[in-house]
């Protein structure tokens, strides 16, 4: 009988055991924001999904399932155009397009990273970055830690913190769309506030110390060229996944699900393929919560909200007016991004258990042979098993310092 509950392991190749105007004041004032939309979040510059998984099937071996490229739908007025890969070595700064109240469109760029030559670029100047890689070792969606990269996968720089985590700050604080589920919230922030009032505040330069600006600090605390100690290499598809994640969208869609037959009840195999492409998703939170990917995270978070403490008070010297910027940041981490991103990983297991459920549950129903009832029975026994685990995707915020 063939094996229709193997488990996709997540293997972490690493070295050393350490790497690493505005809505906001309805926060404060009114009401504070309610969740991201799960479905129509809109969305800013994201990486298209690669390969996604290698899939155990039986117990006489392996098969691997590559996934098609996909375009990635992002609403134009949200993604800057003329974004590039950079230089051999060096990935190039994006540019955000971040839409303003009341009106008007803002551009943030970030900084220049360590990129390219399958993971090489970024350990050369960091060697603590390790190999994140999705492998098919049956350990039960759990990372390992080894010794070495054994070259296997295409590596890419993580961004532990996706970029894309701060023009979407902006727009939260600046009363934008926040939805949870079915339940929509839109606060307007004061009429004073604009998206300009804030670009400008962004990026004049500090009144003490000849720094940058707080935009360029903010941008470096994400991981740069300057501070690649917070960055980490991860297989291609694996990134993908958690960027599209990080977007509120489904990590699969529909049009790969189904195009890979992965509902098909005329194959045993097929259910294999299913549990393993959840097991990509399930991978995301394991990686998240690893030890060392998860100080990256705590540490990218907590300097930020440091810039963004000295920031608040800068324009409290310059408009006499009080600016929560940490707190909104702190605000928007714990209530915004990571219960949208659990959520809607649930919700993207929850609805593809449901159907595996239906399909495999009427095929035993229709059948007589002893055999294919014994695999009936294992792929209904492995979905009752996942879905017991439901609710369980979580992202440690223990590291977050109070404040």
């Amino acid at each position: 009988m063939v094996e229709t509950h193997a488990k996709l392991g997540l293997r972490v190749y690493i070295y050393t055991p350490f790497f690493m105007g505005i809505g906001f004041l309805n926060y404060l004032f009114v009401d504070r924001p309610r969740y991201l939309d799960n479905e129509n979040h809109e969305g800013f510059l994201v990486p298209q999904p690669q390969h996604l998984l290698s899939s155990p099937l039986s117990s006489s071996g392996t098969t691997n399932v590559e996934w098609d490229e996909e375009a990635v739908e992002v609403p134009e007025d949200f993604l800057c155009p003329g974004s590039s890969a950079g230089v051999e070595g060096i990935g190039n700064g994006r540019s955000y397009c971040v839409k303003g109240h009341p009106k008007g469109l803002s551009t943030y760029r970030s900084d220049q990273y360590p990129n390219g030559r399958n993971g090489n670029a970024l350990y050369s100047v960091n060697s603590r970055a390790g190999y994140f890689i999705v492998d098919d070792l049956t350990t039960c969606g759990r990372p390992k830690i080894v010794s070495k990269n054994s070259g296997a996968g295409t590596f890419v720089t993580e961004h532990v913190m996706e970029l894309q985590t701060f023009p979407a700050f902006l727009q939260f604080m600046m009363g934008r769309r926040f939805v949870f589920g079915d339940q929509a919230s839109y606060t307007k922030p004061p009429p004073y506030v604009t998206a300009s009032i804030l670009e400008r505040a962004l990026n004049k330069k500090w009144s003490r110390g000849g720094r940058e600006t707080p935009e360029r600090d903010i941008w470096e605390k994400f991981g740069s060229v300057t501070n690649a100690g917070v960055l980490v290499n991860a297989e291609k598809g694996l990134n993908s996944i958690k960027a599209l994640l990080w977007q509120s969208k489904n990590p699969i869609s529909d049009n790969t699900w189904y195009k890979k037959k992965f509902d098909d009840t005329s194959d045993v195999r097929y259910p294999g393929l299913a549990f393993s492409a959840i097991n990509e998703v399930t991978n995301v939170f394991d990686c998240m919560n690893n030890e060392v990917v998860n100080q990256a995270f705590a540490t990218v978070a907590n300097d930020v909200h440091g810039v963004l403490e000295q920031f608040s008070q800068e324009m409290k010297e310059r408009v006499g007016k009080d600016f929560d910027f940490a707190g909104a940041w702190f605000d928007y981490i714990k209530k915004v991004l990571v219960p949208t991103l659990t959520t809607k990983a649930d919700l993207f297991i929850d609805g593809h258990l449901n159907y595996l459920e239906e399909t495999w549950q009427a095929k035993l129903d229709s059948t007589t042979d002893e055999r294919l009832r014994d695999e009936c029975d294992a792929i209904l026994l492995e979905v009752d098993e996942r879905r017991s685990n439901l609710n369980g995707h979580k992202i440690d915020l223990s590291r977050l310092k109070s404040g």
